[in-house]
Order: structure tokens, then C-alpha cells, then sequence
């Protein structure tokens, strides 16, 4: 392994959470940061949650087909031997949910109502902390391509709902909406599997 510094640039997928790019910079110290930013599709999450959690106003919040989001990383390691690729970080990640609801098409949602007309937009605000262990190669000196396994968990979560065009302010669906944050931070913790493949840029 390399005794200089590595400035990469990589595209990243975590599974089944993201897909992005990432950068980062290791040290001839061997201390290394990265950060990186990805788009999730979402039901990953929102169902594996949908499917912990025993609340079905939660789950029916949670179940939207409409979800999308966007996830940012910065990540603090070590790669302990100077000759092995093994490496080991810690980090943090802030994800952002986005989900709507369409009343006109989703009756069945909100059966207790009738002629309901508007829309309710979500979106969840996610912190969580993360943890990774995986091995990075050289490929012809500036290749890079790096296999890792990690967990992540939420630990807090904040979800704000707006109703528009006439929909009703209460319903089931958003007390079921105001209870996600604690099933988020209740049953949000997944395994990812991270594939690395980039370019040292030094």
C-alpha cells in the first residue's frame, strides 16, 4: 500500500441504501476522511420500518409509493497497517425523505373521510451515525477500489407535514405522519454493503 497522500474521487454505492460519489483524502499518517452525497431509493427504509413497527396509521405514513431522498456522508478513519488495505471509519449521515399523498387517488388511506380533495407533502429530516470496516486496493498506482460492510442507525428524526388544496388539517394519516419519528429512531438501524471504485487524483 501507498506511504503518500491519496486524494480520490469515487463513485460509491452503499446497498441497499444510496447511490452517489464520494471523496476522500488519506493521510501518510494513514488517518483518512471522506464525504460524499447519494440519492436513496427510499422504500428500502420507510418499508423495513413499515414492517417493524405494530401502528398501521405509522405504517400507512410510511408506505407512501411517492418517496424519494437524498443522503449526505462525512466519514473519519483509520487504516491501521501500513502494507494491508484494511480500514475502519465512523461518521455521520443527515438523509432527507420527501413523500406525498394525493387524496383524490387514495381514498382507502384516510377511510373514515369522504369527498377528500388536496394533498399532504412530507419530509423527514434523518441523523444518523454510522460504522464501516472494509479493505481498499491500489489498482496501477492511481486506481482505487475499496469493499466495505457497515451499519447505520437513526438517531433522531424530525418529520414536518403540510396539508394543501383542502385537505383536512387532522386526519388518521397525519397523526400517523407525527408518530414516524419515533418509529424511524426506534427501528432505523440497517446493514449497508459498500462498493468504491474511483481515481487518486495526486
Amino acid at each position: 500500500m501507498r506511504e503518500r497522500w491519496l486524494l480520490s474521487l469515487e463513485g460509491v454505492v452503499h446497498a441497499p441504501s444510496d447511490v452517489g460519489v464520494q471523496a476522500g483524502i488519506e493521510l501518510p499518517i494513514r488517518l483518512r476522511f471522506s464525504t460524499g452525497f447519494g440519492f436513496m431509493p427510499v422504500e428500502w427504509l420507510t418499508g423495513f420500518v413499515a414492517r417493524a413497527t405494530d401502528d398501521p396509521e405509522v405504517r400507512a405514513a410510511l408506505e407512501l409509493p411517492s418517496y424519494s431522498g437524498t443522503i449526505w456522508r462525512a466519514q473519519l478513519g483509520v487504516r491501521p497497517f501500513r502494507k494491508v488495505g484494511l480500514y475502519l471509519d465512523a461518521g455521520y449521515a443527515r438523509a432527507t425523505l420527501r413523500g406525498s399523498l394525493d387524496l383524490t387517488s387514495s381514498l382507502a388511506v384516510l377511510a373514515e373521510e369522504e369527498d377528500l380533495q388536496g394533498r399532504y407533502d412530507l419530509r423527514s429530516s434523518l441523523d444518523l451515525w454510522l460504522l464501516e470496516a472494509g479493505y481498499q486496493w491500489q489498482i496501477a498506482h492511481r486506481g482505487v477500489l475499496a469493499l466495505g460492510l457497515g451499519v447505520m442507525s437513526t438517531f433522531n428524526a424530525d418529520t414536518t407535514i403540510a396539508a394543501s388544496g383542502g385537505a383536512p388539517e387532522r386526519s388518521e394519516f397525519v397523526s400517523g405522519a407525527e408518530r414516524m419519528n419515533d418509529a424511524l429512531e426506534r427501528y432505523g438501524t440497517v446493514p449497508f454493503v459498500t462498493l468504491r471504485l474511483g481515481v487518486d487524483l495526486l
